[in-house]
């Protein structure tokens, strides 16, 4: 019981002096708090502001627009692919509609009626199968 209490104690501690608080303000900067004692004195190199490079926002904001211009792209193109999508889905309803109505028509009318005999082809002397001679 002696490891775990210590192991316990170890925990909290290290829990303590690792957490730290962040807060970005309008303008996007961010300010990280990695102490919490207010009367602690802090070195220079702890409370020193970091400055990025400008070429690196320059770069920063060339590349962000290229992403942009990316992702727009493909938004337009899958907009386009989803009206297509919907085109299609509508006239393969219109053709499966139309399919069920003439198969339906066929049915009804099915038993209803003699087939027609077809054409006697010309020179032939029989006439239709099953039919009479003709001559």
């Amino acid at each position: 019981m002696k490891i775990n209490t210590q192991s316990l104690a170890l925990l909290a501690v290290v829990l303590v002096f690792a957490t730290g608080q962040s807060q970005a303000d309008d303008e996007g900067e961010l300010t990280m708090t990695l102490i919490t004692n207010p009367d602690a004195e802090l070195p220079e190199a702890v409370t020193k502001t970091l400055e990025l490079p400008a070429a690196a926002a320059a770069a920063g904001m060339d590349n962000s627009s290229k992403g942009q211009g990316i992702a727009n792209g493909a938004r337009d193109k899958r907009a386009k692919g989803l009206d297509k999508a919907a085109d299609a889905q509508e006239r393969g309803s219109e053709f499966g509609q139309d399919m069920a109505d003439s198969a339906r028509d066929n049915r009804e009318n099915r038993g209803r009626s003699n087939p027609p005999i077809p054409p006697t082809p010309p020179g032939s002397p029989n006439g239709p199968p099953g039919g009479p001679p003709q001559g």
